[in-house]
């Protein structure tokens, strides 16, 4: 009974003995493989555009250009330039020599509106605590 005793606890430090051996040949090979990054190299990761920048091609279409129906430029520099076309609004730009530059052009909606006489006010009152 002593025998097989000594030979099972023979085989256990056998066996743990292995163990051990093969777990320290494996973290040094995972160490020596893959060593972490330094401080450039993580750098060099973070600052790659996640996507590459996009281009336009020849069958993308850009703005469409509309055609003046009057222009005006002052000797000391303002430019008038007004667009109109068929079925849209007229649009007028104002370019000064300062660098402003003004748009303007009627509101999409011409309709007139009803006010909304429904809804009952109620003054608000500020009370400090």
């Amino acid at each position: 009974m002593n025998n097989t005793r000594s030979i099972k606890l023979s085989a256990l430090i056998a066996f743990i003995t292995f163990n051990m051996i093969v777990i320290n040949q494996v973290t040094a090979q995972n160490t020596t493989s893959s060593p972490a990054l330094d401080a450039k190299e993580l750098e060099l990761i973070n600052r790659q555009p996640i996507s590459p920048a996009a281009r336009a091609n020849e069958n993308v279409l850009g703005t469409e250009k509309r055609p003046t129906s009057f222009e005006y430029q002052e000797n000391k520099g303002t430019k008038i330039t007004e667009y109109s076309s068929d079925g849209r609004p007229v649009e007028i730009q104002v370019d000064s020599r300062v660098g402003t530059h003004y748009e303007m052009s009627k509101p999409i909606n011409q309709s007139p509106t009803v006010p909304n006489t429904s809804i009952q006010r109620v003054p608000s009152i500020q009370l400090p605590f």
